[in-house]
């Protein structure tokens, strides 16, 4: 067989199923969590807004420490349809290969911590530790579609420091920067006989270190009403890894090489509102816009000397620009209890055409609910639940989408899959004032 099948892997594990658009995460909140995220440059998602804008942290007098997680429980199950090459039908019926990957979907808890520090009347500092973009998908071994995705992950670490100034009791103003560390594996099965669940893998790890940064400006319109922008900068991610699997003449000089890309990642604008009705209730909403349309197909070098890798000469992602809006209220029950909800709505950046069985992303809808229960002047407890739906979905794998590969052995190389999905998000944080 021919080794070059992996000219169709995407290098980076930058492809994952992170219910925030492509491979973002949006899970940096636990107020925010149970808005599902309405309102949070304008403040609604509390000490942790300033991941959104932060300018938001003019409104916390002294010093405040927020920390929370998010306890993600996706499911993603592919079955394979008519239309698939006609030999995963054959693995199927005479080598006890499975037309189903199982829940592909690994669960993962994605951390963030949040300190403002008041310095004087005009000046604040922040600094927020979270984790923006990550995932983790893994089908069953005996998939007969692991071609197409063995296994694959991705985690990231940013620091952000940020500076916020009041020009008065109206407006603020913000900016910082994004310091962003991310590491990845990825692999892929190769079809080396007709049983699935001893097919050797291959694939790609690395890492690599990105800067941005960040603005943010607050308007409080009217007594009771504020709106919030923020603006995070595009980065550029050079990863440099290596390339691993099985070698064959002539093809192993290509394995256990040293390799890199620059992968680009969005510049992103967060619009928030919040608006007071009554003495117990606000109205909050979000508009946000990612630039995932920068993402088309990232060349793959040798390190050593620049040339094209002959296997994965390049990345196909093709994304286009990817949206989200909510809306959401918060209900002031009591002195001590205030009671979230909130329903969204996403635009997936992955196409119709191009999108994959590593990423089986689609517009999903997004439904939360939640709470914040004051414990002490001091203290808060915040919880937020959310359930999503994404929109049905069947994948094909054929000359259209670019993650087709042609040399992939004949009955192999077309493979068409429904997509059955869903996620539930757990979160709970405290914030902590200190005198």
């Amino acid at each position: 067989m021919n080794y070059n099948i992996f000219k169709f892997l995407p290098l980076l594990l930058l492809s994952d199923y992170s219910y925030a658009g492509s491979f973002a995460l949006r899970e940096q909140s636990s107020a925010g969590q149970g808005l599902s995220f309405a309102g949070a440059a304008a403040g609604s998602s509390g000490l942790s807004s300033m991941f959104w804008n932060p300018a938001t942290i003019t409104d916390y007098s002294g010093v405040q420490v927020s920390t929370s997680g998010s306890f993600i429980l996706p499911y993603i199950r592919l079955n394979n349809q008519n239309g698939s090459g006609s030999s995963y039908s054959a693995l199927e019926n005479y080598y006890k290969a499975s037309s189903s990957s199982g829940n592909e979907a690994l669960s993962a808890v994605i951390p963030s911590g949040y300190i403002s520090w008041q310095i004087n009347n005009y000046l604040w500092s922040g600094i927020s530790v979270t984790v923006p973009y990550g995932m983790s998908t893994k089908p069953d071994s005996n998939w007969s579609g692991r071609t197409y995705n063995n296994a694959t992950g991705i985690s990231s670490i940013n620091i952000s420091p940020n500076i916020a100034y009041k020009l008065n009791d109206k407006i603020s103003i913000a900016g910082g920067l994004n310091i962003l560390h991310i590491s990845a594996n990825y692999t892929s099965a190769y079809p080396s006989n007709s049983n699935p669940t001893t097919w050797p893998s291959l694939g790609m790890k690395g890492s690599g270190t990105a800067l941005g940064f960040n603005l943010g400006t607050t308007a409080k319109l009217t007594t009771t009403t504020t709106l919030g922008i923020g603006y995070k900068s595009p980065m550029l991610v050079k990863i440099n890894g290596d390339f691993f699997g099985y070698p064959v003449a002539p093809y192993s000089s290509v394995f256990n090489t040293k390799v890199k890309t620059t992968i680009p990642l969005p510049q992103s604008i967060n619009i928030g509102i919040r608006q007071k009705v009554t003495d117990k209730i606000d109205i909050l909403g979000e508009l946000d816009w990612t630039n995932w349309s920068v993402l088309k197909s990232p060349s793959v070098y040798y390190a050593s000397n620049g040339l094209s890798h002959p296997i994965l000469p390049s990345i196909p992602f093709y994304y286009k620009d990817g949206w989200y809006s909510s809306l959401g209220m918060e209900y002031y029950w009591d002195s001590k209890i205030t009671l979230r909800t909130g329903i969204g709505y996403e635009w997936s950046p992955i196409t119709n055409t191009d999108i994959s069985v590593r990423l089986p992303e689609t517009d999903k809808i997004w439904t939360s609910i939640g709470f914040k229960y004051t414990i002490s002047d001091q203290l808060n407890l915040d919880f937020g639940y959310s359930h999503i739906f994404p929109k049905t979905t069947t994948i094909s794998i054929d000359s259209n989408n670019h993650n087709k590969n042609t040399n992939l052995s004949v009955g192999l190389q077309n493979l068409v899959t429904s997509v059955n999905s869903h996620a539930d998000i757990i979160s709970m944080g405290l914030t902590y004032k200190f005198n």
